[in-house]
């Protein structure tokens, strides 16, 4: 029983990981000494293994009538029980704290931002150590890393996909002859922002939505969340690489942790949305798992100084100041589509702060996710 909760735990750490931007899943179930055990689980996820588990194992015998080896010596075997310990304690955490992040990229998005650019920062550094060897020609593959992510950084502005998506619900109301509800919006001196919509005439608040659909995302929406889960979860079993951090360089952190936090409305939204990206993340995990031991193997030193880059490069992507615009967007809720007036949103353009007051919180946030790191690289020194 102590080897089962020790795992389930485990598998909390890692889901803490996972949804703090910087710090590799990864990366914690090696200093565990996981890593090798979960990849060869997750590789067991097959065809061939999974009807050996229905068969039967081979070559039983029988002992006092009864059978030596069972269903779950053969699922053991396989791995399949330590692995759904570690996603029970990974899904746990990820749950628990997704209101948790929700809330500080809306209240402190930059003492937030500065927070994972410290993690980032020292990550970089500490990623280097993996190399077997330091060769000048990794300077190509660093490179290589480092332009993609900043490309994709550039490619990807989060105020564009609003804005689309606002364009798609105003046509919806003008094909339907429909005006949508105002609401206001509040912004905070930090350059965050929170929706309230305004109550009914009537003064009561608004019926429950529990089980209810409102069409809150589109399909391509939906496609897109299940790419990207299926990217992020190929990251988060990369040692160095942070799946979080794919998502934000895809734009689709948010969606998800508020989706993940929305779940307690029992929105069926929330809920199709969740089993898109779930979807995406089984597929990616079991296709990209086996491409790992055949990259590693042939190509080690190359694929980690591109995942150094990627993770470099990332660091423009994690800026903490960033351009904020003001338009009027059109937003899909629980209650219908609504007209939000002055939205503040955010851009992918970095800028120097707008203020002096906020330099010192964001160093100070800063040096704490490097705090963090350090320690975090100690103690894995000590485990090896």
């Amino acid at each position: 029983m102590f080897v089962w909760v020790k795992e389930i735990f485990s598998g909390f750490v890692v889901g803490i990981a996972n949804i703090i931007p910087g710090v590799s899943g990864g990366t914690l179930l090696f200093l565990l000494g996981l890593y090798e055990r979960t990849i060869n689980a997750i590789n067991n996820v097959k065809p061939s293994a999974l009807l050996t588990l229905l068969r039967g194992s081979r070559g039983k015998t029988r002992v006092s009538g009864l059978r030596r080896n069972t269903f779950m010596d053969e699922a053991n075997v396989l791995g399949f029980p330590f692995l759904a310990r570690l996603l029970i304690g990974a899904g746990a955490a990820i749950l628990f704290l997704s209101g948790l992040m929700k809330y500080l990229l809306d209240k402190h998005f930059s003492n937030t931002f500065a927070f994972f650019f410290g993690l980032i920062a020292v990550s970089t550094v500490l990623s280097i150590k993996m190399l077997n060897k330091v060769k000048p020609f990794l300077i190509v593959h660093f490179l290589i890393g480092a332009a993609i992510t900043v490309g994709v950084t550039l490619a990807v502005n989060p105020a564009d996909n609003v804005q689309k998506k606002s364009n798609y619900y105003e046509s919806v109301i003008k094909d339907n002859g429909k005006g949508g509800q105002s609401s206001t919006k509040s912004v905070d001196n930090k350059g965050s922002s929170a929706v309230s919509a305004k109550k009914g005439d009537s003064g009561h608040a608004a019926p429950s939505q529990r089980f209810k659909y409102a069409g809150r995302y589109t399909p391509k929406e939906m496609a897109f969340g299940a790419l990207a889960g299926a990217i992020a979860i190929s990251a988060m079993i990369l040692p160095g690489l942070s799946g979080s951090l794919v998502l934000i360089l895809l734009g689709q952190y948010y969606e998800i942790i508020s989706a993940i936090s929305g779940l307690k409305s029992l929105q069926l939204d929330y809920i199709a949305f969740l089993t898109a990206v779930g979807m995406g993340m089984l597929f990616g995990i079991l296709a990209f798992a086996r491409v790992i031991k055949f990259v590693f193997e042939r190509f080690y030193n190359g694929t980690i100084a591109v995942l150094i880059g990627l993770t470099a490069g990332s660091l423009y992507a994690l800026w903490p100041f960033k351009k904020f615009v003001e338009m009027e967007l059109y937003t899909k809720g629980a209650d219908g589509i609504t007209l939000v007036k002055d939205a503040v949103v955010q851009t992918n353009a970095n800028i120097l702060p707008p203020n002096t007051q906020l330099i010192l919180p964001a160093l100070l946030f800063c040096a704490l996710g490097v705090g963090i790191m350090i320690v975090l690289d100690r103690y894995g020194a000590e485990k090896t």
